[in-house]
């Protein structure tokens, strides 16, 4: 294989996926921007916690935005045309993992912390909570490992432990919306118009916990069938994204 056509290779699954992946990453901040502009001028009678939980969700969505464009800045400007550089990943990318969780887990609590309203059972969430905690240790130890060994081919010795944290993460998304579903059919009464109400969020319930499952499973998919690439990483990226997406809608749906 020649040189050009290494390159060639390198930077269509290297570099391509991270292009497309940052790029989406920029566009779902719009629109998260649009829903916490929505909820910040409503004037909510949301609890402290949960204005703040907003609030860092609205910060971690920028500072990973700017860190993304940052690393890709380093390979398309820095080093643009350089296979030593695209053959090496920096600690923005080696990172990803961990800053998925940076809003997955507050997101994962919340959801939690709406099931022990619901059941009145703060033993239920004290063992969710641990679960979703438990849940982000193996990205923590990708993105630790990945920084420790930041070659390209050392990704490998990550791809088990990813299984482990991708499985546990769809998991546990799946019992967290059961459990909500099933807290929600309770509540129902002999009330028409609050059956509807209570109908409307199991619908929404199942509708925002598809796009974070969907997008875990084809990681793992990517992961096992194209592990020498970079095709997984616009959902490795934005997999944090989405759990941004399902606190701020089901917020937002107050409005209404």
């Amino acid at each position: 294989m020649s040189k050009t056509t290494s390159l060639t290779v390198i930077v269509r699954q290297v570099l391509g996926p991270f292009l497309i992946g940052v790029t989406i990453y920029a566009l779902l901040l719009g629109v998260c921007t649009v829903q916490y502009f929505t909820y910040f001028t409503a004037y909510f009678k949301d609890s402290k916690i949960i204005f703040y939980t907003v609030i860092w969700m609205a910060v971690i969505d920028v500072l990973l935005t700017v860190n993304a464009f940052a690393g890709l800045w380093y390979y398309v400007i820095e080093h643009f045309a350089e296979v030593d550089a695209l053959e090496d990943t920096t600690w923005n990318f080696n990172l990803s993992p961990l800053f998925s969780t940076l809003t997955a887990v507050p997101v994962q609590i919340f959801l939690a912390n709406r099931i022990r309203r619901f059941s009145n059972s703060r033993i239920l969430f004290g063992a969710l909570a641990a679960l979703i905690v438990g849940t982000a240790v193996p990205a923590w130890i990708i993105s630790v490992n990945l920084v420790r060994k930041s070659a390209l081919t050392q990704r490998e010795a990550a791809v088990r432990t990813a299984y482990v944290w991708l499985s546990l993460s769809v998991a546990c998304d799946a019992l967290l919306s059961a459990l909500m579903i099933f807290y929600l059919w309770r509540q129902k009464t002999a009330f028409k118009r609050t059956n509807k109400i209570i109908s409307r969020y199991v619908q929404l319930s199942i509708q925002s916990a598809l796009p974070v499952t969907l997008c875990a499973i084809v990681i793992l998919i990517l992961g096992t069938t194209s592990a020498q690439t970079n095709i997984h990483y616009p959902f490795t990226l934005n997999l944090g994204r989405f759990y941004t997406l399902v606190v701020s809608t089901l917020l937002t749906l107050q409005t209404y």
